[in-house]
């Protein structure tokens, strides 16, 4: 299934990123991601195109695992990754964020 994700953080941004980067990469066939770019705020924000054979719950799962293995909790503030599905298999899950001016132009890197 093809899917997009969006990565930000405003907490070792880049560190974080990459990490999640890292550890998605293992639940995907293949995957490509966009530079990580700063989105203002203090975020910096990635996306990611691949294919994976995951169901969307079980993508899901390991996107909340490592959420929670950087340091994710209820904090609406401090925000050391988060990451979401944006599409799967051409639904789109999170169109509001689909339609945001950076995700636009991070998803235009990977054409």
């Amino acid at each position: 299934m093809k899917v997009i994700i969006s990565l930000g953080s405003n907490k070792n941004q880049m560190e974080n990123i990459e990490i999640a980067e890292r550890e998605l990469s293992c639940s995907f066939s293949a995957i490509r991601f966009s530079a990580s770019r700063y989105t203002g705020d203090g975020y910096y924000n990635a996306v990611g195109v691949g294919e994976t054979s995951l169901s969307y719950a079980e993508l899901r799962t390991c996107t909340k695992n490592i959420e929670k293995r950087l340091g994710r909790t209820e904090d609406r503030e401090v925000i050391p990754i988060d990451v979401d599905i944006l599409q799967y298999d051409g639904h789109c899950y999170k169109p509001d964020d689909m339609m945001r001016e950076y995700n636009i132009m991070l998803l235009k890197e990977l054409e």
